[in-house]
């Protein structure tokens, strides 16, 4: 082993070649360069991290961010501004039916969600926990998505939303035919009450006629080492 090597070892890290990592950054530059789609939905938005991985990525596409969370809707429309790929949409929550809802906040932003959280979750981050609700529309994204959807656009869509990922999809129907991509955040054990887990949920994306094109861990429990969520990078067949 060189020597380089073992002293990132002694610190906790490890050193991979970018193009043979399967980081989530690094998994996006690769996934962008086959899809090559015009247009990324950037559901369950946050902060805007997969947005800046998107930007950076080869290609002209433009992003459209949608994310319920008032704080980091504010951090989004700031970052975005003066950049002409990057639109944020009106703050809202994406699901299966129109209506107005309450997102529940974690103190870990990325953590907020429509859902309960539970104690599995809690056990593996604990500081992710509710610190309260506020109200916010909700959209399906077949709708509000084709203000910014031209007939000739390929479509990737990335979906992020704790617990939610199922209730995009089902909202998602009208554009299907112009998706060509999807990278999906889903859960290997519940951590949100009633969410779908993901043997059902890949399962319903391939039987929409999607292959596996990758995936990337995501949050783990520390004291066993079990995995807990993951992004799956799906590619229409």
């Amino acid at each position: 082993m060189k020597l380089r090597r073992k002293i990132a070892w002694a610190l906790g890290y490890d050193l991979l070649r970018i193009r043979k990592s399967s980081s989530a950054e690094a998994l996006v530059q690769r996934f962008f360069e086959r899809v090559k789609p015009g247009l990324v939905l950037d559901v369950g938005a946050n902060l805007g991290q997969f947005a800046g991985d998107a930007l950076s990525a080869a290609g002209n596409h433009k992003v459209v961010s949608f994310e319920p969370l008032s704080s980091a809707h504010d951090v989004l429309v700031k970052a975005a501004r003066g950049n002409p790929r990057w639109e944020i949409a009106e703050r809202c929550a994406i699901g299966e039916a129109r209506g107005t809802t309450k997102i529940n906040i974690s103190s870990f932003s990325g953590s907020s969600s429509l859902r309960p959280m539970n104690d599995t979750h809690l056990k593996a981050a604990p500081t992710t926990g509710y610190v309260g609700t506020e109200d916010c529309e909700i959209f399906r994204i077949d709708d509000i998505g084709r203000k910014y959807i031209r007939p000739d656009d390929r479509v990737l869509l990335k979906i992020d939303t704790q617990g939610y990922e199922k209730n995009v999809l089902d909202g998602a129907t009208g554009i299907m035919d112009q998706v060509v991509a999807m990278q999906i955040e889903v859960a290997l054990v519940e951590l949100y009450d009633g969410e779908t887990l993901a043997l059902e949920l890949i399962k319903s994306v391939l039987d929409q006629g999607f292959s596996v094109f990758a995936f990337c861990n995501g949050l783990g429990e520390k004291k066993t080492g079990r995995l807990l969520q993951a992004d799956v990078f799906f590619i229409r067949t």
